[in-house]
């Protein structure tokens, strides 16, 4: 049985998703169920879901208007059918409103579908005790600057502190926090590694997305979000215009965080074609690679460039740790 640690931004990540990926996700519990995995939590980490879930939602809503409106010429007001055109426009309007209030309660009263699926696999996973040790060692970690932890948080702290009492040989860790890898590979960072000595858990496996944890070991289970942002990429890749690659762009900038492969297929994206390359310094462009900014590993002659591209002075690629 794997033991599975899913990081916050993980469990946050659910109200990203659309009925098929939640689907996909129903299915992490029928592996508890069958013993497949045991997902472990603490109170920490429950702790940081119910903390960001809020603004998580709200950045997902923010585009969302209350009123379905259609500019059109004054003179179309002429056509026969405007008349009927203007009063479907009112009832889709009246519709959509009715939309969101329902939405509205069901964020209020914590049911909407992820809301229910984090419940659900909290109520089957395995609880990492807090003690005062715990708590103690990771504020030793944040005082001294160990890994994990940034600008004094300590849960990132805490969790490594659980995870390494846990009784078993290894564990299965799911986490985009950029805390846990090495600053020159997708692996573990080596000082947590060496942290690991004198303890039961000997290895643990770091995956950045579920994706990469269910194609891994579970090679049947495929989140469709994931396909939609390779889908993205492979056209941004092939964009032959500035309007096509800031529409693409738009789309991608949906997206909170990219696996190490995506970002090192974006930054050569970026090198190659100069429909990417000669507006990099446009405000939504810049701001899309800066999420991907501590993962631009791959050709140095293509970061090289990529940076003038950019115009940044260099890459911030080391981990705050």
């Amino acid at each position: 049985m794997r033991r599975v640690f899913l990081d916050a931004n993980v469990y946050l990540s659910f109200f990203r998703f659309g009925k098929d990926d939640l689907e996909t996700m129903e299915k992490l519990i029928r592996l508890q169920g069958e013993n497949e995995i045991k997902i472990v939590q603490n109170d920490q980490l429950r702790r940081e879901i119910f903390r960001n879930r809020a603004g998580v939602i709200a950045n997902a809503m923010k585009d969302a208007d209350k009123k379905i409106s259609i500019k059109l010429p004054a003179f179309v007001r002429s056509h026969p059918d405007f008349k009927m055109l203007n009063s479907q426009i009112s009832t889709s309007s009246s519709l959509l409103r009715k939309v969101l209030s329902d939405i509205d309660e069901l964020v209020e009263n914590s049911e909407l579908p992820a809301d229910k699926l984090i419940a659900r696999i909290t109520e089957s996973s395995e609880d990492m005790l807090i003690d005062d040790e715990i708590m103690e060692d990771a504020r030793r970690r944040i005082e001294l600057g160990d890994p994990p932890g940034k600008n004094g948080s300590i849960g990132d702290a805490i969790h490594w502190e659980c995870l390494k009492r846990i009784d078993d040989l290894q564990i299965y860790v799911v986490s985009s926090d950029s805390d846990f890898f090495s600053p020159i590979s997708r692996k573990l960072n080596p000082y947590l590694k060496g942290d690991l000595h004198g303890y039961a858990l000997s290895d643990v496996h770091l995956y950045e997305t579920l994706t990469d944890f269910l194609s891994d070991c579970f090679p049947s289970f495929t989140l469709a979000i994931e396909k939609k942002k390779n889908q993205i990429i492979a056209e941004l890749s092939q964009s032959s215009s500035f309007s096509t690659t800031h529409a693409l762009v738009s789309e991608l900038s949906i997206y909170d965080t990219f696996t190490f492969a995506q970002a090192e297929r974006m930054y050569e994206i970026l090198y190659e074609n100069n429909q990417i390359g000669w507006i990099a310094t446009d405000p939504d462009v810049n701001a899309l690679y800066k999420k991907i900014e501590f993962k631009a590993v791959g050709d140095e002659a293509v970061l090289t460039q990529c940076e003038k591209l950019l115009g940044w002075d260099k890459f911030s690629l080391t981990i705050p740790f």
